[in-house]
């Protein structure tokens, strides 16, 4: 081929791009649009799993068409619902949904509703760390047939929100676990620092290590946590569990974005609702949020920065990192101390026992872990 011909050639392909063929025309009618956007952007998986979800919900609803009650603490609910007061004896938190939903007038948007926050809770990972916590609160209440329930509950709707992208995206699906199995320490984390300022040991962990490491110093941190659930002078609240287990799983993960605050902020307030400890912990959170964006400045300009750009180095970054680190870890310790010292419990102090706790508030213990060196554990929480 000569040079005259490849040039014909090379404007025969850019008529060929410039002349691009006709768009197809749009699709009428909202199935038929629905339909087309699930083929462009390739997204049947999550369109047959939301179906599916969805349907089993329904299923549900027609099943038991009123509102699901419960019981003396409706009234409760409703109350705060009504006349915008806060909860006397039980958490404000579901009545204010009510309240939001009341222009309504209707049980059914109110369990639509529920049932939508369970599909949302089915997309995430992180609820599974849950479970172990309240399969030690009842059993130590003997409530271990209510655990089935809500295990198999669980299980179920999971499987009806994941299993249908399992099946037809398997690579898509799994795509957040490999992910996950493959990334290194990243900002947020201790093990960050570590790397960055190549501690001994610990600073230079390889990626598979890394990975075991860090799910043994949580697994250890769970089995201490499970012998004071089981061996408290008083079973633990609920709320008192489930944010120390998420906790220590956020201080002990190789990866914690500045999004997981959100996870621990209702269960902080639940588990110990004092102002200054958790006061304390917002500022750190918020020095964190300003000085991580600021890090990625410094860490992602392609030259370096003049003084006034706005990024810090890691000095900054690492104190921000670390206030909140020290933070969390003193809201720990103060839950911890609460557990061991039930009567300097605020939640408890008008005699209630556990009112987020559902089907174990107010149960008598059924299985209490004796330690030998319980009155030991009991001088340390009236030391602390």
């Amino acid at each position: 081929m000569d040079s005259s011909e490849e040039v014909l050639a090379e404007l025969r392909k850019i008529r060929e791009l410039l002349n691009k063929p006709p768009a197809p025309p749009k699709p009428e009618g909202l199935a038929q649009e629905f339909k087309a956007f699930l083929s462009e952007y390739k997204v049947l998986g999550l369109a047959v799993a939301f179906i599916l979800g969805l349907a089993v919900r329904v299923i549900t609803m027609l099943g038991f068409p009123p509102a699901i009650w419960f019981g003396g603490d409706s009234a409760s609910y409703l109350s705060t619902a009504l006349y915008h007061a806060p909860g006397t004896s039980r958490l404000s938190g579901y009545g204010i949904m009510l309240f939001v939903l009341h222009p309504f007038h209707s049980f059914a948007v109110v369990t639509a509703v529920q049932h939508l926050l369970g599909l949302a809770v089915a997309t995430k990972f992180y609820p599974i760390v849950f479970f172990g916590p309240l399969l030690l609160l009842c059993l130590r209440a003997g409530r271990l047939r209510a655990f089935a329930v809500t295990g198999i509950s669980a299980a179920v709707t999971w499987l009806a929100v994941n299993l249908p992208i399992v099946l037809i995206a398997p690579r898509g699906w799994s795509r957040f676990y490999r992910m996950s199995d493959t990334r290194p320490a990243d900002w947020g984390s201790i093990w960050y620092f570590f790397q960055t300022e190549h501690w001994p040991l610990v600073g230079s962990l390889r990626q598979s290590s890394l990975n075991a490491f860090s799910l043994a110093v949580f697994a250890a941190c769970c089995v201490v946590l499970a012998v004071i659930i089981l061996a408290a002078p008083r079973r633990p609240r609920l709320p008192q569990v489930f944010f120390l287990v998420l906790a220590l799983f956020l201080l002990a993960n190789k990866v914690w974005s500045p999004q997981y605050v959100i996870w621990l902020v209702p269960l902080a307030v639940l588990a110990r609702p004092r102002l200054w400890p958790y006061a304390l912990w917002q500022l750190a959170e918020i020095g964190y949020f300003f000085a991580i964006w600021a890090y990625l400045v410094t860490l992602l300009a392609p030259s370096p920065l003049p003084p006034t750009a706005g990024g810090i180095g890691n000095g900054l970054y690492f104190a921000a990192l670390l206030a909140r680190f020290a933070t969390v870890s003193l809201l720990c310790v103060l839950v911890i101390r609460d557990i061991l010292r039930p009567d300097g419990d605020v939640v408890r102090a008008d005699g209630e026992d556990d009112p987020a706790g559902g089907v174990l508030a107010d149960a008598p213990d059924r299985f209490v872990l004796r330690l030998r060196s319980r009155p030991a554990v009991q001088d340390l929480a009236d030391t602390g």
